[in-house]
């Protein structure tokens, strides 16, 4: 988030396994789009080189259950999938899948998009399409999320006050892996439940870049920290218009911690927490999400166990403890 809206450059790492279904117009019996039947239960913890299984181990003693999936974050540059590799060679052999978040942001500045669409990228996209290809398993791959919010460079609000550039980019970077067949990255298209500006032209759907072009939809959304922002209506942004044709997934949540909310909050994030278990159970295309563990100085403590109280966690360990979460 940036202002009031600062957002996490960490890195980590997420993910998902096991096809049961398959959705969407374009799905093929020959790819795996880690739809589960359940709901992966997946985490963000924060990285330093990797994360270690020891990160991973103490996070599922304090959730109670163990995760299916990691979320990763990694940057713009020739080599990032060595980065991600590092850390795969990490969680394959715990059986944690990966969600890989691409953001595509520039090194010295400037547009991403343009820059995407006039080739001068084709170096770094190139390179990771080759190796992720290499890698061979299905892994979730959310490029240039958050896009109708106005802290990344990809998004609208920095590159002309338009969609038009991001759709295009998108379709670029798709048709990249495509063509070279690596057809093991799965397609995450993500913005944030709130559109800023609100405008008519930053609305999210906007941005999207057609079901040819995506194997899930996401959504990010935070509870408390500027206001309640419930998560059934933050879910139902997504949800309502791509939930009968593609799995949903919620690709970043937490509630903040109970002594820095907003003013004028009416939930607790004991409640609040609770309140996003019920929102996810009573959507069943609803397959994955992800739990935003760090504490970020300056903003908030998003973790489970951040207040004093362990009503909070007991509210995660609850909510996470139905079947249908989905381990590793």
């Amino acid at each position: 988030m940036k202002n009031h809206f600062f957002r996490r450059g960490a890195a980590a790492l997420g993910v998902l396994v096991a096809f049961t279904a398959v959705i969407g117009p374009s799905a093929a019996s020959a790819r795996d789009l880690l739809v589960p039947a359940g709901t992966w239960h997946g985490v963000y913890l924060t990285i330093r080189n990797t994360i270690a299984a020891s990160d991973v181990t103490t996070f599922e003693s304090q959730a109670g259950k163990k995760i299916g999936a990691e979320l990763y974050y990694v940057g713009w540059y020739s080599g990032a999938w060595d980065n991600v590799a590092k850390q795969l060679s990490v969680w394959d052999p715990m059986g944690i899948k990966a969600m890989v978040t691409w953001q595509p942001e520039l090194k010295n500045g400037g547009n991403p998009l343009a820059a995407i669409l006039n080739g001068s990228q084709d170096a770094i996209i190139n390179d990771f399409v080759t190796k992720s290809k290499a890698y061979g398993k299905p892994f979730f791959l959310r490029f240039a999320h958050e896009m109708n919010g106005n802290w990344y460079d990809w998004s609208g609000a920095l590159t002309g006050n338009s969609a038009d550039a991001y759709v295009a980019a998108w379709r670029y970077v798709w048709n990249k892996f495509q063509a070279a067949g690596a057809t093991n990255a799965i397609w995450v298209w993500c913005p944030n439940a709130d559109s800023v500006p609100a405008d008519s032209w930053n609305a999210l759907e906007n941005y999207y870049p057609g079901d040819a072009y995506v194997d899930w939809v996401g959504v990010d959304f935070y509870g408390l920290k500027w206001g309640d922002n419930p998560p059934d209506a933050a879910l139902d942004r997504v949800y309502v218009p791509y939930g009968a044709q593609k799995p949903i997934m919620v690709g970043e949540t937490a509630a903040a911690d109970c002594s820095n909310d907003a003013v004028g909050t009416t939930m607790t994030k004991p409640q609040w927490t609770t309140a996003l278990f019920n929102a996810m159970a009573a959507r069943p295309n609803v397959h994955a999400f992800f739990w935003f563990n760090q504490n970020n100085s300056g903003e908030a403590d998003w973790r489970i166990t951040s207040c004093p109280s362990p009503a909070a966690r007991d509210a995660y360990r609850a909510g996470v403890g139905s079947a249908q979460y989905l381990t590793r």
